[in-house]
Order: C-alpha cells, then sequence, then structure tokens
C-alpha cells in the first residue's frame, strides 16, 4: 500500500494502527469521516505541526489501520482513542479535531474522558439530529449496502471529487490511494458494520452511541 507522509505504525490492543506524529507543544488528535483516512487532515496536520504536537491516525480498519476485533459502535470507537493516546504516551489533556464519524468519536471521548479532553474542533461532526445522507442510509440495507461498496475507479474517482468544491483536489493521488484503500478485504466489512451500528434506513439511532449524542451528520453525504 502506497504510504501516507511520515507514517508510522503502532499496536494498540494487539492490532497494527497506522499513524503520524508531528511538531512539538499541547497534543493535538485528528480524526477522519467514516470510509476516509487520516491523509484528509495532511495539510490541517502540517500547519498544526508549527505550534502542536499533532497525531493523525486511521481508525480501526480504515486506511492503513488493522480492523478491531471488537463492535463499531461509538463506545469502542471512543475506547481505542483513549487506548491509542495512552500507547503514544500522552498523559496531559488533548485537543480533539473530529470530522463527521470522527467527531462522533472525539464527543464519545470527551465525554467519557473529560479530564483527558482539552478541546473539542468539530468538522460537520455525525452526532446531532436523525437525519442522515441517503447514501449512508441504503448503507444499511442488506445486501444492497455491499454492493453500493464494491470498488471501481470510476466509483472511488466519484466520491472524491463529491467531497471538494473544487474537483482539482481530487487528485490523481488521491483516487489512487483510496481505491487501493477501498479493495482491501476488510475495507467493506468494516464500514458496513459502522453504519449498521450507528443508524437504520430511517436515519441514525441512539443505540449506537450510549453516552454520546445520537446521530449522523446530516448533511450532504459522508465525510
Amino acid at each position: 500500500m502506497t504510504a501516507p507522509r511520515r507514517h508510522r505504525h503502532v499496536t494498540v490492543a494487539g492490532r497494527r494502527v497506522c499513524h503520524r506524529v508531528d511538531g512539538d507543544g499541547p497534543p493535538v488528535l485528528l480524526l477522519h469521516g467514516i470510509g476516509r483516512s487520516m491523509r484528509d487532515f495532511d495539510d490541517l496536520h502540517e500547519r498544526l505541526a508549527s505550534r502542536y504536537r499533532v497525531h493523525s491516525v486511521d481508525l480501526p480498519g480504515y486506511g492503513g489501520s488493522l480492523p478491531m476485533t471488537a463492535p463499531y459502535t461509538l463506545p469502542e470507537l471512543g475506547a481505542f482513542a483513549g487506548r491509542y493516546l495512552d500507547e503514544v504516551g500522552v498523559d496531559r489533556p488533548v485537543h480533539l479535531v473530529g470530522n463527521s464519524l470522527g467527531g462522533a468519536v472525539a464527543m464519545q471521548f470527551a465525554v467519557t474522558e473529560p479530564a483527558r479532553t482539552a478541546s473539542l474542533g468539530l468538522i460537520t461532526p455525525a452526532g446531532f439530529g436523525r437525519e442522515v445522507t441517503i447514501l449512508l442510509r441504503l448503507l444499511a440495507l442488506r445486501p444492497f449496502g455491499r454492493l453500493l461498496l464494491r470498488p471501481s475507479r470510476w466509483s472511488v474517482r466519484h466520491a472524491e471529487r463529491t467531497l471538494f468544491h473544487d474537483p482539482a483536489f481530487a487528485t490523481a493521488e488521491r483516487i489512487a490511494y483510496a481505491l487501493e484503500v477501498a479493495r482491501q478485504p476488510h475495507a467493506a466489512r468494516v464500514m458496513l458494520e459502522t453504519a449498521r451500528n450507528l443508524g437504520t434506513f430511517r436515519g441514525s439511532t441512539s443505540s449506537g452511541g450510549r453516552n454520546c449524542w445520537p446521530g449522523w451528520s446530516g448533511s450532504t453525504g459522508p465525510r
């Protein structure tokens, strides 16, 4: 697999996790959205690293990280964030920045670990209300969800271009990496488990996030 810039690997709960660490100062943890990877934060990571000790991490089963054995619920993903911070030696309150699913994970961590949370930076976060974009609702339908996730260059290119107002940012390198990740044998299973644990075709459920605000982002697409 093509490696992210200055990527590292660390073992968390017995599973390999891909991450990136740069800079000095107060710790920051960047958490990406469903179906995405820490590469979404490359530019932000580099800007923040001039003032902070910045950690970007691929959530379990996404990007270069192996899937976890626990269910893909918000409590489990929030606990993963804590175990990651323990493993890399972050022993002071951390600034959390989360996009979409990563925002919900950040909120879950803040609720269960308030003493370890310095601040929350939420970018179109999941976690407010029942409204869910149609694509994510369709993933909850069996077996239609798995058909939607069959990787192809066309579908990956389309998905990357929908993320940017300017399609020029959906570079050939981004598309190639997204296709490579989507073709991993566990990729579709992890995304389907995440989606189905947090919502149904009718929208988000509160069962996915005990001690956290229920829901997904009510915006225009997966992030």
